[in-house]
């Protein structure tokens, strides 16, 4: 049996690599309603919005800060956009909108990271 490779995800923010990134969840979300009648049982869905949403990680390095402006984003609602791309396969996804909470977590002997949520327009990886 052969072994395999397995892929890493990168993110970009406004076309620019975060190199400081450590972590990545992203999703497809949306609250499709299930429609029930007395005659057919289970008849189907009601669509609902969709999007995309993005939590990451960066950890914040002692001679640049945090490496993106994320809290003052979110604090004026300035639209963003954020490229998934996966490493081995070149596939990626794209998305346009806004930051949700944005966190900073420190402490004695750890590496201090900055948290930040995001939704945005939905988009399937191609």
């Amino acid at each position: 049996m052969a072994l395999d490779l397995y892929d890493q995800a990168y993110l970009y923010l406004n076309g620019e690599l975060l190199v400081e990134n450590t972590s990545i969840k992203t999703g497809l979300v949306g609250d499709d309603q299930v429609v029930n009648t007395t005659v057919k049982g289970f008849a189907g869905i009601s669509p609902s919005p969709k999007m995309r949403t993005i939590e990451g990680d960066n950890v914040v390095t002692v001679t640049k800060g945090m490496a993106i402006k994320a809290e003052k984003a979110f604090l004026e609602s300035t639209e963003v956009e954020f490229k998934i791309q996966l490493g081995g396969t070149g596939q990626k996804v794209i998305t346009k909108g806004f930051f949700g909470p944005v966190s900073l977590s420190t402490g004695v002997g750890q590496t201090s990271t900055m948290s930040f949520s995001f939704n945005g327009t939905p988009s399937a990886f191609a």
